[in-house]
This record gives C-alpha cells, structure tokens and sequence, in this order.
C-alpha cells in the first residue's frame, strides 16, 4: 500500500512538474504571426508563381519580389567595373539556373507526357540541373582554371536551353485543367501547414526576423517583410517534388 501511495505522489509530482513547465513555456514562446501577415506572405508566392506564369521569365519576378544573396547575407559589393561585372555575372548565373529549375516545372505540370521532347533532351534537359551534373574529369580541371569562361559558357547553354522550353509553353497554359491538378497535388502533398514561421538564421541582414515558408505550386519560398511588404529570401524545391517525368 505504501508502494503504491508513494507511486501516486510522484505521478502527481510529475503532473504538476510538467503543467508548470508548460506554462513557462507557453510564457517564453513567441507570440504567433498575425493571420494578416500569414496571408500577404501566401499572397506574395502566389503572385511570384503568376509573375512567371504570365512572362516565362524567372528574371521578372526576381527582380520585383527577390532579395539578392549579397544584400540578404550583408556582403559588400565593390565598385570597381570588375567587381560590378562580377555581381552582374553573379545574378546572371542564378537567374539562369532558376529560370531553367521554373521551366522545366512549368513544361511537367502543364504536359500530359511521360518523356521530353528530343530537343530538349539533345541540350541536356534531362539532367536535374543541366550541365552541372556528372562532369568528366577533363572538363572538371578545366572549370577550375578558367571559372569565370565556365560560368560564361553555362550562361549561354542555360539561355538556349531556356528558349527551348519556352517554344512548347505559352501563359494560357496555366488555365489549364491538368495545370490545376498539378497544383491540387502539390497542395495535397503539403498539407494543412502550407505556412511556416521561424527566426532568420544566415542572413547577416534579416537577423532574429521572421522568416514565412510558404509551399506553393511545388516550390517553397522563404519570405520576410521588408519595409511594410514581403520579399523573397530564397526559394528551394518542394520536399519530396520529382522534377524527372
């Protein structure tokens, strides 16, 4: 009896420890966004995704809704014409390898198919990322040696690659009832926490803000307000989105 009398006091102890911890916690945690802003952050992904849906072009809606990484990350660009053609180059190459990432979204929730055209196969758009993948050796010394030539002639490839793509899309697309399925599947996959809030880490600029991540059409955009209006930080694929047909 007195085993068991001693075994409810502890229950009891544990119970109180653990409704005391709580409160606590819930004192420290900090409070929940405003559904106001949970909203305009959606707001604003979706109107990325229709930025690039009406120009196929992801190079419009960056320069309107992104955050460049030197300014997010609180690097110091030079002023110098070379250090100004190095920054250029820089979001050149980003624009480019995400404009190919949107494409090939856009041709795959749009296509009924389960292959991609010869043309665009021949210019390496079966590959993930398109010439970044499975380099020969040769090629590999050679990038390392002249970075800025490699980067350059990826730029070129990437835009001809780009134009391939663009010659099988069209906006209208995007009204379609596949394309809206495509997206119905996407928001399935994501669920009811399409909406994420954390603390901004590695970006010198945004420290201890609010990051918004927000999944929307397969792709997840990390947002943060800025000056009354929500900007986009990064973007990374959906978790669990299969680019490949």
């Amino acid at each position: 009896m007195r085993s068991s009398r001693s075994f409810l006091i502890f229950c009891l102890t544990v119970a109180v420890s653990l409704l005391l911890f709580s409160a606590v916690m819930a004192q420290n945690a900090p409070p929940a966004p405003s559904p106001d802003k949970v909203r305009r952050a959606e707001e604003t992904a979706v109107h990325f995704q229709d930025r690039f849906n009406q120009t196929l072009d992801f190079g419009v809606p960056y320069r309107e809704i992104c955050i460049k990484e030197s300014v997010s990350r609180g690097k110091k660009v030079g002023t110098s014409p070379a250090e100004i053609a190095e920054e250029k180059l820089n979001d050149d190459i980003e624009i480019a390898m995400m404009d190919l990432w949107y494409l090939r979204n856009a041709y795959l929730a749009t296509h009924d198919v389960n292959d991609l055209p010869p043309d665009i196969k021949a210019a390496h758009g079966a590959e993930l990322i398109p010439f970044m993948q499975d380099e020969e050796e040769r090629s590999k010394k050679r990038r390392l040696k002249d970075p800025d030539h490699f980067l350059r002639t990826y730029l070129y490839n990437a835009r001809k690659l780009a134009n391939l793509y663009r010659h099988y899309l069209s906006p209208a697309m995007f009204a379609s009832p596949l394309y809206k399925a495509r997206n119905d599947d996407f928001a399935t996959r994501a669920g009811t926490s399409r909406v994420r809030v954390e603390k901004s880490y590695g970006y010198a600029a945004f420290e201890n803000l609010d990051v918004y991540r927000v999944w929307h059409a397969g792709i997840e955009y990390w947002l943060v307000e800025v000056d009354g209006q929500f900007k986009v930080l990064h973007i990374n694929p959906l978790p669990g989105f299969r680019l490949s047909p």
